[in-house]
Formats: C-alpha cells, sequence, structure tokens
C-alpha cells in the first residue's frame, strides 16, 4: 500500500498527473457566512473543512434556459460532476427531475425508489 505522497497513482504505481479542477461559479455571500458559523462550531473536526456551495430551489418561470426553473440556474458537485459545470445539465433540479420510481412514476426527485 502507498502511504507517501501522492496518493493518486497510474497502473504502473507511478505518480499520476494532478487535475486543475477549478469551480466555475462564486459561493454567495449568505452561503459563505453560513459556512463561516458552522465551520467555527466544527473546529477541530474533519468536518470543519466541509463548504457548502450553494443550494438550488425552484424560483424562476420555467423556459427554455430555466427548464424546471431552478435558482441559480448553474450547481454541479466539482468532484463528481466536474465538466457540468456550464452544460445545460450541470443543475440538481435538473438532473433530479428525471427521478422515477421502479415502474416509471415520478418520485419527487429522489432516485432512491428507482430500486
Amino acid at each position: 500500500m502507498v502511504r507517501n505522497t501522492p496518493f493518486a497513482r497510474n497502473l504502473e504505481g507511478t505518480p499520476a498527473h494532478p487535475s486543475q479542477v477549478v469551480r466555475c461559479w462564486d459561493i454567495f455571500s449568505p452561503t459563505q457566512e453560513t459556512n463561516t458559523v458552522w465551520q467555527a462550531k466544527l473546529a477541530g473536526s474533519k468536518l470543519a473543512n466541509y463548504m457548502l456551495i450553494s443550494s438550488q430551489w425552484r424560483g424562476a418561470n420555467p423556459d427554455p434556459i430555466f427548464e424546471h426553473g431552478e435558482l441559480p440556474r448553474y450547481l454541479s458537485n466539482t468532484t463528481m460532476e466536474t465538466y457540468l459545470q456550464t452544460d445545460p445539465s450541470g443543475t440538481c433540479l435538473g438532473c433530479h427531475a428525471g427521478a422515477e420510481t421502479a415502474e416509471g412514476a415520478f418520485s419527487d426527485f429522489t432516485f432512491l425508489l428507482r430500486n
């Protein structure tokens, strides 16, 4: 087991090139204030390193740009959806709006009812 940095390695065991991921969108000031409060409360724990980027909600009238009325328009997880940050599908509500039950009925934005 490799215990020295860099931890990311290719199949041959040599260090892999680090990714150059950059978040495209700023954190809104109210969200940053929330982060500051909770990071202080969680000081000394691993969770103090967590940072909320944003929350998405329905607030706009659906149209070709805001298909599901989502605000802010673009919101994606940079670790799992790195290349969707500016893609029309790069939206939490846009993806979860397609969640269905195993029978194909709308499942209120959760994929858990599919199984």
